[in-house]
């Protein structure tokens, strides 16, 4: 894997506040990505050149209409007036706030909150509303929330399973202590498999060793 320079990492981290355009993008796609453009694309230092393509996300109509946009501006002289300094994209969002929908009707239900441990309990415990929204109408609250419990899931039962009495208590060998990276991480993610198997049932899937029998993939029709 190619190393990435501290100069390139500073700029590719670098965050940009977007402006709000108050444009629709039913009739005006084309007005928008002009304006993305003269923002936001790299240009040549004669501003006549695309120098580099940059994302453009949203949903799937969104995408559409922008791809739309493009293909009406192919009879033009050059890539900028063309708008090929996006790439318009699907993104993910909507996709994830319908998994965390199905989700949250498997694990959030009021009547598990005398539950201890359980999602809904722990929303009742701290008292936080947000976690008991929907996330189809705020995903961004419940996403916050949701992710909070996970990692606390996964703290209390690494702990748990290594015996371990606090945060700072060690769990590496001491002859591991100076050795180099790569020994570490095989040492690592050896040691977190089991873990993970005790908690998590992985039966039937590949490699687990547990000889389960194949599992049908309700989805996809597949033997795994």
């Amino acid at each position: 894997m190619k190393e990435i320079s501290e100069t390139y990492f500073h700029w590719f981290c670098l965050q940009y506040p977007l402006c709000l355009l108050f444009r629709n993008e039913n009739e005006e796609m084309v007005e928008i990505l002009q304006d993305l453009h003269q923002r936001y694309v790299p240009l040549n230092e004669d501003g006549k050149e695309i120098r580099e393509q940059i994302f453009f996300g949203g949903d799937q109509l969104t995408e559409e209409r922008a791809r739309n946009a493009q293909k009406a501006r192919l009879d033009s002289d050059t890539l900028l007036e063309m708008l090929m300094g996006v790439l318009p994209k699907n993104e993910d969002w909507h996709a994830f706030r319908i998994a965390f929908q199905r989700t949250m009707e498997i694990l959030s239900h009021p009547d598990t909150t005398g539950d201890a441990g359980t999602y809904f309990a722990n929303a009742t415990v701290t008292n936080n509303s947000n976690a008991k929204l929907s996330p189809l109408n705020e995903y961004n609250k419940v996403k916050e929330a949701f992710y909070l419990y996970l990692d606390a899931y996964i703290v209390a039962a690494t702990m748990a399973y290594f015996g371990m009495e606090g945060m700072e208590s060690g769990i590496m060998p001491g002859d591991l202590v100076h050795a180099s990276k790569e020994d570490k991480s095989q040492w690592l993610l050896a040691t977190l498999r089991p873990c993970v198997e005790h908690f998590v049932s992985l039966m039937g899937a590949p490699g687990s060793g547990r000889g389960g029998a194949s599992l049908l993939c309700v989805w996809q029709g597949l033997q795994i």
